[in-house]
């Protein structure tokens, strides 16, 4: 029969897909064989005016593909007579997509479909009968190819193997290992710089377009031409600030593999996921570092606390390190243009806004500075001076607290074992009394739901309980951290935000002393990164006009 006249002028549409997965099955499937034996089968067959959409690399579970999604506006335009593929799986492998193209779309546009392998023709409804099978099995490969692949991938990743030639940005990769670049990682130490002198990724992000900074697409197309995305064209030296939060959260800039970050919810869903930390594959010390270990596990720390940015410009050098000694929230800083830095001060959060009952916990900002500064001096100096009286010093604090909380933790271990040992008795009494009949059913899902909730509860506080237990015996590692740290600082002339956070985790304030007369008397607490509380260096009382 004479298909000339079916088309009456409009186009033959020739579409062509191949997935990476697709390529992998060899040369059968390839773009030019889908050409050569589309072409071929339109000329036979007498079909005109042929025209060829093709979207290579693209998976067959989605239909968001570029040229087919053209397709489909030539199809709503009218100018479609004919769609021709290879076989059904070229046109997709979700099959209730591909049966909705199939079924409903492609009448609706009036376009004749053509599956040549499978000898799908909508012209003839006898040869559609399979159709449907057909798209289910393509579908059924889909899903079992993926899986396929996934434990691959997490082979992979259980043995430190990367599965992407992409380097974090900083590094190259040089003969499947991670190697410093030196034209990227002074950007990337910089960042963390700007993160520890106070400022946040929006900022930083600011600054870097300021400097004409390629963003890391960018470069990564100026270096090797390879496009992993339009910004790397249209804004190549914009950055944004989902970018610095990326650079300033990656852990192999500390020299650690971590592979398996990512994930997808289904086969069907091409879209990325963030996996929880617990499912990573981490590796230690696989690369040179670009950011040593303490700075980055400050900047970790600075990330997960809140910032406010100053009205006048200024930065805050204690921001999100000050905390309520009453109710635990950060103090508030009151500063303006119109206050000298002598007036500025800080006060309770709850307090300011009344949404929870807590007094002022009133403290000048000048005053906060003193009494930081001579502590940090004060332990510095001994830190520093007298290492090991120092070492004597935190080690027997640390002794002291963790017998006392040792204490609390064991009765609060014994007290749970004790009760899941009861929870197991009742399971069984439970388990007894519904098939004896004296348990309904209805009574025995309830009681069985609560007793094993409370089990579960109690079966993670054991093991929280169990880690807090540890922590002692890292104390030793962690004071020999401080004191690397603090031999930075020999001569303590001044605070800044850089200092601040890498010597202190927070500040707690207390709520001032009225004395005599205007006099009144405040304390603060200085827990140190590393080693907590030190006990009357921080603790010291100062007195000061009101």
């Amino acid at each position: 029969m004479n298909q000339r006249n079916q088309t009456d002028g409009k186009v033959t549409a020739l579409y062509c897909r191949l997935s990476q997965e697709d390529a992998q099955q060899g040369d059968s499937n390839s773009i030019q064989n889908q050409k050569v034996i589309l072409e071929r089968y339109a000329i036979d067959h007498n079909f005109t005016n042929i025209q060829f959409y093709v979207d290579d690399g693209y998976s067959g579970t989605t239909f968001n593909r570029p040229d087919f999604q053209r397709m489909l506006s030539d199809m709503e335009a009218g100018r479609i007579g004919v769609l021709i593929t290879k076989d059904l799986s070229r046109l997709g492998r979700n099959y209730l997509e591909a049966g909705r193209y199939i079924e409903m779309v492609f009448p609706e546009y009036n376009v004749r479909y053509v599956a040549i392998n499978d000898q799908v023709d909508s012209a003839n409804k006898d040869s559609n009968d399979l159709m449907p099978f057909r798209n289910v099995f393509n579908e059924w490969f889909a899903r079992d190819t993926s899986k396929k692949i996934r434990a691959v991938v997490q082979s992979k990743y259980a043995k430190g193997e990367r599965t992407t030639g992409n380097p974090p940005y900083g590094y190259l990769m040089v003969e499947k290992k991670l190697v410093v670049n030196p034209d990227t990682a002074p950007i990337v130490k910089q960042i963390y710089d700007w993160c520890m002198a106070g400022f946040g990724p929006t900022q930083i992000a600011r600054m870097l377009t300021e400097q004409g900074i390629l963003i890391p697409v960018a470069y990564h197309y100026q270096r090797i031409g390879v496009l992993l995305h339009r910004s790397a064209l249209d804004a190549p030296t914009v950055w944004i600030t989902e970018t610095v939060k990326r650079i300033l959260g990656n852990r192999e800039y500390i020299g650690d593999t971590v592979l398996g970050r990512t994930g997808r919810k289904s086969f069907k869903d091409k879209r990325k996921i963030d996996l929880p930390k617990e499912q990573h594959h981490i590796f230690e010390n696989t690369h040179e570092a670009i950011i040593d270990r303490e700075t980055w596990e400050t900047v970790q720390r600075i990330r997960g606390g809140k910032r406010r940015n100053c009205k006048n410009g200024e930065k805050d050098k204690f921001a999100g390190l000050v905390i309520c000694a009453d109710c635990g929230k950060p103090l508030y800083n009151v500063r303006a243009k119109t206050l000298t830095h002598t007036q500025e001060a800080f006060v309770c959060g709850n307090y300011r806004r009344k949404v929870a009952s807590c007094t002022a916990h009133f403290i000048r900002t000048v005053v906060l500075e003193e009494m930081v500064l001579a502590s940090l001096r004060q332990v510095l100096s001994i830190a520093n001076g007298h290492a090991d009286t120092f070492r004597h010093y935190v080690l027997q604090r640390a002794e002291q607290e963790q017998k006392q909380a040792l204490r609390e933790q064991r009765r609060e271990l014994d007290k749970a074992e004790r009760r899941i040992a009861e929870l197991d008795v009742l399971f069984q009494k439970l388990f007894e009394g519904n098939a004896t009949g004296r348990i309904t059913d209805e009574r025995f899902s309830m009681l069985s739901a609560a007793y094993e909730t409370e089990q579960q509860e109690l079966k993670q506080r054991l093991a929280a309980l169990s880690a807090e237990v540890r922590v002692a015996e890292e104390k030793t590692m962690n004071t020999e951290r401080f004191l690397l740290i603090a031999a930075k600082y020999t001569n303590l002339q001044e605070l800044t935000p850089t200092i601040l956070r890498e010597l202190v985790s927070k500040i707690v304030v207390f709520e001032p002393e009225k004395l005599n007369g205007k006099k009144r008397r405040q304390k603060i607490q200085i827990h140190f990164n590393f080693i907590g509380t030190l006990g009357a260096p921080e603790a010291k009382e100062m007195a000061e006009s009101a």
